[in-house]
């Protein structure tokens, strides 16, 4: 196999160039590997390395200090085969085959990602360095330099619980009639996120097919596409426009935009067709809202081209955050100084009018973000098993060992200049903010925590909540498409000083209605007085054009939960009733999803695991937490069987963005 390798692939080959690829040249890891970046000597016998790296990939999935050592030695070995010279097209057509041979995909679909992503992701294998690499996608933790912190056994919420039963502090007390005050009073904040609209949606196209995003002409299949949407489509312009007019209609002060606008057909877009789709779209907002509603943005990952690839080294990125910014600037009431942040990292801060102490940051998750995968199909499993081996061990390292990142630059922009940059900003915005006596309203895309964010960015942003709790009111963010909540703690007291409220998509994909959240703000402190959600009702509606669905009320959260105010205190009862209280945890996992289609219950395994998902915003601590998990006898869940969640993209997205760094070697070992 070797041999086959060297023919194709010349390792070592230092006088052999990439010609056809221009590369950034980010000057941090060139094409040396230093032999502390691969354990063990893992590199002198290439043949049995490759075959014990799978072995290990698969079968280890468990040990963290294993899936560590595997990374960083499947990441040499990949990168010292890249740097022997062999040129990106050969590895596009090998990449391009062996998708279309062997997945179950159009292959529209893998001849579009792996052309449109790969040459970047190949870009990034030339210069990322073996053990940043693992670090930034956390097959290995970095070392934990905080003092003074208790150990994690400590800090899990059943100790937490235990602890206050110990001292008299548990339960509670709390509302079993609460009721939602008053809101006209209130400062009135409507949050979008994730619209993913589709422009070319075509009524009566299958909703079955051969892509994971159907509703589209030439891709035949089952079913017929309705005019107001499907849940396996992205959303239509059209429905979108409705959903836009009764946003309007609940009347908020101001509007949140969480980010990602174009669809998910990654396989099929360019750089025009990505602008374009934001320009149309933020037209919309701005004709359909007026010049007195603003709108608020924080920039997607699905907005760039190629999606998911931000840096400000590569000449798309630049184009694409400048126009961004024109598009933008009149809507969300730009300064000067906003238009030079926003062009040149995409973020910004202002004051908001009529609300001289309320001030909105937004912030830039681009720069540390990773991709999370939602794959609750065992058929899906069951599919790569059986037809494929070999794909389902590609699969299967992509969810369990990688947590695949689909910003492939943060391998290589963490360490640079712009990332502690924008950090820097970010504190002296909320340092003067306090300074100023004002309370800020910080909006991201994605949830500052959890496995899509490196864990040493989220240590990061949990001292930033720390330092500044008492500045920050609300944390909106998007991209999971759920109704969801994140916690942040003081490590030594375990008081909850900050919650991040993850919006739910405005899209249809994955069987979610289109929703929106509105909170509530005093008008005096700006604290949090209530959030309720609202969602067009898609599954049993009339779908004639002449007959649009109305805007549903989903629920508002004190009344739902039964909280006595929307404090981080508050939240953090409201997780650790979810132990004891299952019928409590289960709606809150049907409220996820927007009064869409019934979710399947939750069992042990996967509630325990969302607890743990909730409470920690480090994936190292969440992965530890399920660990110290009481046994199911302790924790009150359902008895049926359910699927246990693993958080995914959609398939394409998973497949094909990974097969360009892992199964290059597997479709070389093949011939």
């Amino acid at each position: 196999m070797l041999e086959k390798i060297q023919t194709l692939w010349p390792i070592g080959d230092s006088e052999m160039t990439h010609s056809d690829l221009e590369c950034p040249e980010y000057g941090q890891y060139p094409c040396e590997v230093t032999p502390s970046s691969a354990p063990n000597d893992s590199l002198s016998e290439p043949d049995s390395v490759l075959t014990d790296t799978w072995h290990n990939l698969v079968y280890h999935l468990g040990n963290d200090s294993k899936e560590c050592e595997n990374c960083l030695t499947f990441w040499t070995l990949m990168k010292n085969l890249a740097c022997g010279g062999i040129e990106w097209s050969t590895v596009r057509d090998i990449v391009i085959q062996w998708c279309i041979e062997n997945l179950p995909l159009h292959p529209d679909v893998c001849n579009g990602t792996v052309s449109i992503q790969g040459k970047h992701i190949y870009c990034i294998i030339l210069q990322a360095d073996p053990r940043h690499f693992c670090e930034s996608i956390n097959a290995c933790s970095p070392p934990d330099d905080r003092t003074g912190r208790p150990p994690i056994s400590e800090r899990t919420p059943w100790a937490v619980k235990d602890k206050l039963l110990m001292e008299g502090k548990w339960p509670r007390k709390r509302s079993n009639n609460a009721k939602t005050p008053e809101v006209d009073k209130y400062v009135k904040i409507a949050a979008l996120a994730d619209v993913h609209v589709q422009i070319n949606h075509v009524v009566g196209s299958a909703v079955e097919c051969e892509t994971d995003v159907c509703c589209l002409e030439d891709y035949p299949g089952n079913g017929s596409a309705r005019y107001w949407g499907e849940y396996t489509c992205n959303l239509p312009l059209h429905t979108l426009q409705l959903f836009l007019e009764r946003v309007r209609g609940i009347h908020p002060d101001f509007v949140i935009f969480a980010g990602d606008i174009p669809p998910h057909t990654m396989w099929d877009e360019t750089e025009t067709s990505q602008l374009n789709c934001s320009e149309i779209i933020v037209d919309a907002m701005t004709k359909t809202f007026g010049p007195d509603l603003r709108v608020y943005p924080a920039v997607g990952n699905h907005e760039m081209y190629p999606s998911n690839l931000f840096s400000t080294r590569i000449g798309e990125t630049q184009r694409m955050i400048q126009r961004f910014t024109e598009i933008w600037s009149k809507p969300a009431g730009f300064n000067p100084t906003n238009n030079v942040t926003f062009s040149e990292m995409s973020y910004y801060t202002l004051p908001v009018p009529g609300h001289d102490k309320l001030r909105i940051v937004t912030i830039n998750t681009e720069l540390y973000w990773q991709e999370k995968i939602i794959l609750n199909s065992p058929n899906l499993f069951r599919l790569f098993w059986e037809c494929h081996p070999v794909s389902w061990r590609v699969l299967l390292l992509t969810v369990s060992v990688s947590r695949y990142t689909m910003n492939f630059y943060s391998t290589i922009n963490e360490p640079i200049d712009e990332n502690e940059h924008h950090k820097q900003w970010i504190n002296n915005t909320l340092r003067e903010a306090r300074k100023n006596d004002e309370k800020v309203i910080v909006i991201s895309h994605h949830p500052v925590g959890g496995s899509d964010v490196i864990v040493r960015s989220a240590r990061w942003w949990e001292a930033i909540i720390n330092e500044y709790h008492d500045v920050i009111v609300l944390h909106v963010s998007g991209h999971t498409h759920f109704d969801e909540l994140k916690l942040n703690f003081n490590p030594l007291t375990m008081q909850a000083v900050g919650i991040n409220h993850v919006a739910p998509s405005a899209n249809t994909m994955s069987y979610i209605n289109p929703s929106l959240v509105m909170y509530y703000l005093d008008p005096y402190n700006y604290s949090l007085i209530e959030y309720e959600s609202f969602h067009l009702e898609i599954k049993d509606q009339d779908q004639s054009i002449g007959v649009p669905p109305a805007i549903a009320f989903g629920y508002s959260s004190r009344e739902e939960y039964g909280m006595l105010d929307l404090s981080p205190e508050s939240y953090r009862d409201l997780v650790l009733r979810f132990i004891e209280d299952d019928q409590l945890f289960q709606r809150y996992r049907q409220n996820m999803k927007s009064g869409a289609v019934p979710d399947e219950p939750c069992n042990y395994t996967c509630k325990v695991t969302d607890i743990c998902n909730i409470w920690f915003p480090e994936f190292d601590e969440a992965m530890e937490c399920v660990k110290y998990a009481p046994p199911p006898d302790q924790i009150t869940t359902i008895t049926e069987p359910s699927t246990t969640t693993i958080y995914v993209d959609t398939a394409n997205t998973v497949v094909l963005n990974t097969i360009t760094i892992w199964t290059l070697l597997i479709s070389l070992y093949s011939f």
